[in-house]
Order: structure tokens, then sequence, then C-alpha cells
């Protein structure tokens, strides 16, 4: 899209919400809505308190917005109940009342943890099949798969953003390699709005650095470089943990989430 008038922002109450929330205000016309309560609206945004997983609820505050920005849901493991009402419902809603609504481009949250099982000697693009390390991971392989039945059968173009670990610095070595800024994460988010075409593009959201596991070749089209480098904080994580343990933690991408609970032979 070259052009738009507003956009809807879910999940504006969220870690990561609320810092696109800020990033989008100045640029946009920005309607942002959350179950939780969120702060008064600013010039040129209006909020609203919608719980996604109602159909109702969604159609209404979709009606009237030209792309979304969808990051509601649940960002960690939590029951299958809790995972089918906000990751699966909402998602499904959302295109559903896109698509419905003559939305024609959504940006998904997605993550990381839908590739969490594959070793982190191997480099993943795009094209690499899903292998989740969570119940949460799995919610976003549906998402995506939403996402590209939406393109496939009705042309409602989406960015599924494969978001890595979103913080203002890495803390940890897993992170030195999934680290992701959060102005890079904005800048991404805003490129998936803004270049013309994008059809159902899978993107990860990560930072630079020499460490990386991704591959984002796939998405160059929309022309995202990231301004910030894992490498920077490097030495010191490296020195502060002393050294890497063994296991599934360390063995797989997906890092802890990965090592929760797995008991493979």
């Amino acid at each position: 899209m070259s052009s738009f008038g507003t956009v809807l922002l879910t999940g504006a109450a969220g870690k990561i919400g609320l810092r696109l929330r800020q990033y989008l205000r100045p640029r946009i016309r920005l309607r942002s809505t959350d179950i939780l309560s969120l702060d008064p609206p600013q010039d040129g945004e209006e909020t609203m308190c919608c719980d996604l997983s109602d159909p109702v609820a969604a159609r209404s505050v979709i009606a009237g917005v030209d792309a979304i920005v969808h990051m509601a849901g649940i960002p960690r493991e939590a029951s299958i109940e809790q995972i089918a009402s906000a990751n699966l419902i909402a998602t499904y809603n959302v295109f559903a009342a896109a698509h419905a609504a003559g939305v024609k481009r959504i940006v998904f949250g997605s993550t990381n943890h839908v590739v969490g099982f594959y070793p982190v000697e191997q480099s993943v693009d795009a094209s690499a099949l899903p292998r989740p390390d969570t119940l949460y991971g799995a919610s976003k392989v549906f998402g995506e798969a939403v996402a590209r039945l939406f393109w496939d059968k009705h042309g409602v173009e989406s960015v599924c953003i494969r978001i890595g670990s979103a913080l203002d610095k890495p803390t940890n070595l897993r992170q030195i390699s999934t680290w992701v800024s959060y102005r890079d994460l904005a800048e991404l988010v805003w490129r998936s709005l803004v270049t013309p075409r994008v059809g159902a593009t899978i993107a990860y959201g990560v930072s630079a650095g020499s460490r990386g596991w991704w591959n984002n070749s796939a998405a160059g089209h929309l022309g995202f470089i990231a301004k910030d480098n894992a490498d920077t904080f490097a030495t010191e994580i490296t020195e502060q943990l002393g050294g890497e343990a063994h296991g599934p933690a360390v063995a797989f991408q997906g890092g802890p989430w990965a090592a929760d609970g797995y008991d493979a032979t």
C-alpha cells in the first residue's frame, strides 16, 4: 500500500503494542485497541476496548480502517483454552472481518517460536516448514496459515513478522541471535504497511548481527534495513554468563521455550 487512511493497531496495551503506538501515532491516523484499558488517545488517534474473540466486536473495531497491525494475543505459553480464544479465534476473526470490510493489508505479529525446534546450527528462511516449540508457537503457525488462506482465496495481503526477542537490549546468549530492537521492529512494521505490493510475505523480526539464525532474503522487497546490531552486546554477555550449558535450551533455536517440558528421547 502506498497510501492509506486509518490503521488499526490491536494489542496496543502490550509491550510491543505500546511502542508501536508511540511510533505510528505521528505518521498516520491510528485506531488503537486492546482488551485491556488504554491511555487516553492523543492527536490523530482514537482508542477502543475490544475482545477480538467476539466476531461482532471484531467487525465493529475494524469498520472504517484501511490496514491492520494485529499484535493482540497471548505472547507466551498458556493453556489450550486460553490460546484458542486469544490467538486462534481472535486472529481468524480479524482476518474474516477485514475481508468483509474490504481491508486489503494486515501486518500479523507472528513469532520466531514457529521454528523453535530447528537446531541452532541451521539457517532458517521463510520457506522452512514449521517446527513450533510450544502451543503458543503452534498458534502462530495457525495465524500464518490463515494469512496465507486469505491471500490465496480473497486477495488480502499480509506480512507475517516472526518476531525475535523484542527488548531494549539482549540479556543472554540466545538473544544475541534473536534480538530485535524496538525501533527496528517498528521500522519493519512500517515497511510492511507502506510497501506497495507484499502478497503473503513472511519476514523475520530481527536486528542485525553475525550470529543470527534467520535468512530474511524472501522479505527483501520490504526494503527493511536494521539499524541496530546484536554484536554490540556480544562480548559483555558471553563474559557475564561464563560459557554455555548443554541440553535442548541451547540445542534448539527456541531456547528455554523448546526445553520446557522436553522429554523426547
